[in-house]
C-alpha cells in the first residue's frame, strides 16, 4: 500500500524536489522489503498479500535510483503471476474483484 501511496504522490509533482526524492526513497525502499518476502514458489504465502505485491510491482514509479545506492533487485513477476493463477483453482471463495484482477494479470 505504501508503494502504490508513494506512487501517487510522486506522479503529482512535476520538479525533482527534496519531498520528491524522499519518497522515491521510500518507494525503493518498501520494494526491497517486498522483494524479499517473496517465497520460492513465487508467492508471498497467500493470495491477497500475492495480489499486493505485484500491484506494487506494476505501479512503481520509476527505475531504481542508483545514485543512491540501490542495486536494482526485482521480483521475479512471472513467477508470482504464476502462482496466482494456480491459488485461485485452489480458492472457491475468492471475491469478484480480486478474480477479476487475478485473471487481468494473466493477460501480462
Amino acid at each position: 500500500m505504501n508503494v502504490i501511496a508513494a506512487t501517487c504522490v510522486i506522479e503529482l509533482q512535476h520538479d525533482l524536489n527534496a519531498e520528491k526524492k524522499t519518497l522515491i526513497q521510500a518507494q525503493w525502499e518498501n520494494l526491497e522489503y517486498i522483494y524479499s518476502m517473496q517465497e520460492r514458489d513465487g508467492g508471498y504465502r497467500t493470495v491477497h498479500s500475492t495480489a499486493m505485491a505485484v500491484n506494487a510491482e506494476l505501479n512503481r514509479f520509476s527505475p531504481p535510483p542508483l545514485e543512491l545506492g540501490y542495486k536494482p533487485a526485482a521480483m521475479d513477476f512471472y513467477k508470482a503471476r504464476d502462482w496466482l493463477v494456480s491459488a485461485q483453482s485452489e480458492f472457491i471463495f475468492v471475491e469478484p474483484k480480486i478474480r477479476q484482477r487475478i485473471q487481468f494479470l494473466t493477460l501480462i
